[in-house]
């Protein structure tokens, strides 16, 4: 049984899943409408504010994935740990350059979101077909097919590690999309 503060802590970590999902389907349509993109440059949506978002995104991706496994006592899967290997150091990568006003390498924020985005999706397919990931390669103690908790049905730990990684490949595609307007519109 889970403790009121884990279940509210799940509550929240739901809520900002979905939240990530409206703000990544805009980011989609302002990615390939150049009506949007000028609107969105115009209300200051610029490329800084976009992975200013993005850096928060990774970051409370970070710290909602310690927290299920230093305080809610949810032990990380071997695949849970595969995703964390993409989520940490992009977020570490994503605020420093933010502090530092340094370039950050574009494809580093394309490339290993997608590689995460492998490894999560691996991870859902496991949850939904446990047959598929074999008996000898998980960890008994953390097994890689029994999510500690699932929302509507389909919405696990893995599922939000996808969406982190979806929403940080979007938010790099629009945020570049932008600064390029940007310059052409001056």
């Amino acid at each position: 049984m889970m403790s009121s503060t884990t279940n509210t802590a799940i509550q929240i970590v739901v809520i900002l899943t979905f939240g990530t999902w409206v703000l990544t389907l805009l980011s989609v349509v302002t990615l390939f409408s150049k009506k949007l993109q000028n609107i969105a440059i115009e209300k200051g949506f610029d490329q800084d504010l976009l992975l200013k978002i993005r850096s928060l995104v990774l970051v409370v991706g970070a710290l909602g994935s310690l927290y299920f496994s230093e305080i809610a006592n949810f032990p990380p899967c071997k695949l849970c740990w595969g995703q964390r290997m993409f989520i940490f150091p992009l977020a570490a990568m994503s605020v420093i350059a933010i502090f530092n006003k340094t370039k950050t390498n574009y494809w580093l924020f394309i490339v290993a979101p997608i590689l995460g985005s492998g490894v999560s999706i691996y991870h859902i397919l496991i949850e939904r077909f446990p047959s598929l990931h074999g008996v000898t390669s998980c960890d008994a103690s953390a097994p890689c097919s029994t999510p500690p908790f699932e929302y509507w049905g389909f919405l696990t730990l893995a599922c939000m590690a996808l969406t982190i990684f979806v929403a940080t490949i979007v938010l790099t595609l629009t945020s570049n999309k932008l600064k390029i307007n940007n310059k052409l519109n001056k």
